[in-house]
C-alpha cells in the first residue's frame, strides 16, 4: 500500500503480538525478519503457538531467554 521496504518488522504492542501474528500473518509474512518481545504471561498462551506458525519461514531464536523462562509459566 505504502511501498515499503519489508526487510524487518519490530513488534512492541504489549501483549498484542499473538493476535497480530496468529490473525494476520499474510502482512506479517511479508518482511523477511521479526524481532519482537512476547508478553504470554499476560494472556496464557504459551510462546510455542507463535513459534509453530513462524517457523514455517523463519529461523527463531531467543534473546535473554533467561527472562522469558521466569515469567512464562508455560515454559517447558
Amino acid at each position: 500500500m505504502y511501498n515499503l521496504e519489508t526487510d524487518i518488522l519490530k513488534i512492541d504492542c504489549e501483549g498484542c503480538e499473538y493476535n497480530l501474528i496468529l490473525n494476520d500473518y499474510e502482512a506479517i509474512s511479508k518482511f523477511d525478519q521479526l524481532a519482537f518481545e512476547y508478553h504470554a504471561y499476560n494472556i496464557g498462551m504459551s510462546i510455542y503457538k507463535l513459534i509453530q506458525l513462524l517457523e514455517g519461514e523463519y529461523n527463531c531464536n531467543f534473546v535473554d531467554e533467561h527472562i522469558y523462562r521466569k515469567n512464562d509459566p508455560n515454559w517447558d
